[in-house]
């Protein structure tokens, strides 16, 4: 889908891919133009890069990337055909998930002299913010991984946010017991728009420790860390736009995931962290209905390696922005740029593309100022043609699945966690996510058509109240 959206918008692009030769692993760079090459490719050795054979703690420990001198020299030739203030687009191939460990942006910014930003992997249209921001911020400082002050950088990340968004946001925060009563007395230290609710890690008792899974889950359709099940019963009554986690990370062989204590309450196993991969991450993301997520990396360390794994994992699941912030001593003015690009409400600051070298950002371009102005629909967005071939009757698998979820609907006499928007904001993501994964292999059969004309019904119902 990334190809896609190169094409379409006719993006300045370098695309990596990794291939794995009898020799070993190659690295393959293209520079493109949309639909057009501008250079000749390049070919190195993945350990030109400093990517490994296999990715183990020992073999990243003191590992240091590097992107080529031919490559950097090839993009530098790129940026001559860039317009004042566009991004140089970055497109890691599916299948080349080891390219995410590099900190890209740290030596292509730089390079370009200008902002980059990565393609993502979903032909949606970008959601636009509208009043305040509901954001989640989760914590943690897990004694199993070199500790760091947890306190400073929430703090100034919730400074960097509000400077960013302006028409206000509602902050709520959850992490560990022993910062709670540093995060609280500075909360009220906010402008009058802004509200910053540190939420009592007391309230997890219940939903007891998480455990120790050496081999990251791959397939998790339902939230059971406490982390993440503390904060769905805070937020039961609350909207949510985002998530944002402060926290080492972890990685088992190409598997990243967020490294935290093992509860809330209980932060003393010096061995082990409690970890949180994509599957799981992106159940909570979904039933939350938050459209957006954010990775802080807090410290210098190859377990840290883990978040950009996670975030490229993500990016394969999602619709986007997503956004990984290397705070490098604190550093929070990329994070403040990045917010005010994703959520302010105001369309002079939406257009100010953040250019720092510490800032990943997958993002659409419909995002940038010029490129959106032509709203489409989701389905229509993604394979508008496919719809107009045929339909056929018969529901498929994916819209019995999405039927569960809507049933019992809001104010039935069942209690569904969440409001009833919150409700619709997640079976769309859900729908959003389903459609896209059924679109990537092709809209073909009478039985793809099937499961594509499900989905249209339910965004159409979703959207218009019409299921036609």
């Amino acid at each position: 889908m990334s190809g896609a959206i190169r094409n379409e918008n006719q993006l300045l692009t370098v695309r990596a891919a990794m291939e794995i030769q009898r020799g070993g692993a190659e690295v393959v760079f293209d520079f493109w133009r949309g639909r057009e090459t501008r250079l000749e490719t390049i070919r190195v050795h993945a350990e030109e890069l400093g990517i490994p054979p296999t990715l183990r703690y020992r073999d990243l420990s003191g590992a240091s990337f590097e992107i080529p001198d031919q490559v950097l020299s090839a993009v530098q030739t790129l940026a001559q055909d860039r317009s004042p203030e566009e991004p140089l687009w970055l497109q890691l191939t599916r299948g080349s998930s080891r390219l995410a460990l590099l900190p890209w942006e740290a030596q292509l910014v730089e390079v370009v002299d200008g902002p980059v930003l990565r393609i993502p992997n979903f032909v949606v249209d970008p959601h636009r913010l509208e009043g305040p921001l509901h954001l989640a911020v989760c914590a943690s400082s897990p004694v199993a991984k070199s500790p760091f002050h947890l306190t400073g950088y929430v703090q100034d990340l919730i400074a960097a946010i509000v400077d960013a968004v302006p028409q206000g946001a509602v902050i709520h925060v959850f992490a560990d017991q022993q910062f709670h009563g540093q995060l609280q007395g500075g909360a009220g230290q906010v402008g009058p728009a802004h509200e910053v609710l540190v939420h009592d890690p007391h309230g997890a008792e219940a939903f007891g420790l998480g455990k120790v899974e050496r081999q990251l889950p791959t397939s998790r359709s339902k939230s059971r860390s406490p982390w993440l099940l503390w904060m769905e019963d805070v937020l039961s009554e609350h909207p949510l736009d985002a998530a944002h986690f402060v926290c080492p990370g972890y990685f088992s062989r190409e598997v990243g995931a967020l490294a935290l204590a093992h509860s809330p309450l209980e932060n003393r196993d010096r061995q082990w962290s409690h970890f949180i991969a994509a599957s799981e991450l992106n159940a909570f993301l979904n039933e939350m209905a938050a459209w957006s997520v954010a990775f802080t990396i807090p410290q210098d360390s190859p377990w840290s390696l883990g978040l950009r794994l996670l975030a490229e994992q993500i990016a394969r699941e999602r619709p986007e922005p997503i956004l990984v912030h290397d705070t490098r001593e604190l550093e929070m003015e990329g994070a403040r740029d990045a917010y005010r690009f994703l959520y302010s409400e105001d369309p002079q600051a939406r257009a100010q593309i953040p250019r720092s070298r510490w800032i990943s950002l997958y993002a659409h371009p419909k995002r940038l100022g010029v490129l959106a102005e032509e709203p489409e629909t989701i389905i229509e967005s993604v394979s508008q043609s496919a719809f107009l071939k045929s339909m056929v009757e018969a529901p498929a698998p994916p819209f019995v699945e999405l039927t569960r979820k809507m049933a019992p609907m809001p104010g039935a006499g069942t209690r569904r966690r969440g409001l009833d928007e919150r409700w619709k904001a997640s079976l769309g993501l859900d729908v959003e996510q389903a459609f896209v994964k059924l679109a990537s292999d092709g809209i073909e059969t009478p039985s793809e058509l099937g499961e594509a004309a499900a989905l249209r019904f339910v965004h159409n119902l979703l959207k218009d109240g019409e299921g036609s």
